[in-house]
C-alpha cells in the first residue's frame, strides 16, 4: 500500500520536475531573444541615424538611448508580469540585472559597427 503512495507521488514530482525546466527553458530563451531584439533595432537605428546625418556620435547616442529603453522595459516587463528573479545558464549570476548588464556591450558593438562602416564603406580617415 506504502510504494504504491509513494510511486504516484515519485511519478507526480517528476511531472511538476519536468515541467519547471520546460518552463525555464523557454522563459531563458524569450530573455536571449529579447537581448537579441534590442541589439538588432538598436544597431539598425544607429546605422540609419548615421547614414541620414553623417554624425556618428548622434547614432550612437540614439543607439544607447533605444538600449537603455528596450532593455529597461524588458527588466520591468519580465520582473512584474513573469515574476523572474534568477536567470539559468551562463548568465546566472546576474539574475535580472541581464538586462543592465547588456547596455553598455550592445553600445560598444553598435560603436564598433559604425567605426567600420565609416573606415570601409565611406572610406572617412
Amino acid at each position: 500500500m506504502w510504494y504504491a503512495i509513494f510511486w504516484q507521488h515519485s511519478k507526480l514530482t517528476k511531472a511538476i520536475i519536468e515541467q519547471e525546466i520546460i518552463g525555464m527553458f523557454k522563459l531563458n530563451i524569450a530573455i536571449y531573444m529579447t537581448l537579441l531584439f534590442s541589439l538588432i533595432v538598436s544597431t539598425i537605428t544607429s546605422i540609419w541615424i548615421y547614414k541620414k546625418k553623417t554624425n556618428k556620435w548622434l547614432g550612437m547616442l540614439i543607439g544607447l538611448c533605444i538600449n537603455t529603453l528596450l532593455l529597461l522595459g524588458a527588466t520591468i516587463i519580465f520582473h512584474k508580469i513573469f515574476n523572474v528573479k534568477e536567470v539559468d545558464g551562463l548568465f546566472a549570476s546576474l539574475g535580472i540585472l541581464i538586462f543592465a548588464f547588456f547596455v553598455p556591450i550592445f553600445t560598444c558593438i553598435n560603436f564598433s559597427i559604425l567605426e567600420f562602416m565609416r573606415y570601409k564603406i565611406y572610406g572617412i580617415k
